[in-house]
């Protein structure tokens, strides 16, 4: 991760958000990747060397990609699975893409359907752990700003099936058990 300031990075997105319109569409995954295919199909959709991880969460399944193609680059990116189906992808892009990727996603999203306030910008120049988002269509499309505990800064775009957070809520019920 490397040290950028996301001041300028807010007065571009301010600005831009009056220039375009705002539109809704149905997110269905990324490209090829469709929400609600399984591990196999993925594994056969996407070049990539893909690797098991620790998702950290009950139900749910992770695979990592070092290798992902995003634009001119090879990324990292994460696919996670709950009962066996897809549900989230998560590309951690160049932060040095960030302009280009909020254009982007201005463009054909049109304003942000969710943003954290803006003082949770400002904190990730000043503070380590610090994140805020900016989220569409119906907040299934997210570009996470953060800084890690060393104050690197990075950005993380998240498309999510609606599904995600609801089945997330029911893992972690179901785990708890009687222990409540």
């Amino acid at each position: 991760m490397t040290k950028i300031i996301f001041k300028p990075i807010l007065a571009t997105m301010f600005l831009m958000g009056s220039l375009v319109s705002n539109q809704v569409f149905a997110v269905d995954g990324y490209k090829n990747l469709k929400f609600g295919i399984s591990l196999n199909e993925t594994l056969i959709n996407v070049k990539c060397s893909f690797e098991d991880a620790d998702s950290g969460l009950p139900g749910v399944q992770m695979i990592s990609c070092p290798d992902f193609s995003f634009g001119a680059d090879k990324v990292s990116s994460a696919m996670l699975y709950i009962d066996g189906k897809l549900l989230r992808i998560i590309i951690e892009p160049s932060v040095e893409l960030v302009d280009g990727i909020l254009a982007g996603l201005m463009k054909k999203y049109g304003e942000p359907s969710f943003r954290s306030p803006e003082e949770d910008f400002h904190a990730i120049d000043q503070f380590p752990n610090r994140q805020a988002e900016l989220g569409w269509d119906n907040d299934t499309v997210f570009l996470r700003f953060l800084s890690d505990q060393f104050g690197n800064q990075g950005i993380l775009l998240i498309y999510t099936s609606p599904e995600y957070d609801k089945q997330m809520l029911l893992n972690q019920e179901q785990s708890l058990g009687d222990d409540l």
